[in-house]
């Protein structure tokens, strides 16, 4: 079948489709970095907002960078 994968001396061709993998892999990391940096920044309002105590707001920030 054309398009699916081979292995071939030892290595696995993809087809020549694996030429994007790296740039959008690493530009999704980069807006997840910039997603918990924002929520970190953001983490003393909502420390207030919630009248919780530094430690909730680690789970809290723990969580979203989780998930």
């Amino acid at each position: 079948m054309k398009g699916s994968p081979s292995l071939s001396g030892g290595r696995l061709d993809a087809g020549g489709g694996g030429q994007l993998v790296l740039p959008v892999v690493l530009s999704a990391t980069a807006v997840q970095l910039l997603n918990v940096t924002i929520a970190q920044i953001a983490a003393p309002a909502i420390r207030t907002d919630l009248g919780a105590g530094s430690g909730t707001v680690q789970l809290i920030l723990a969580g979203y960078t989780l998930t």
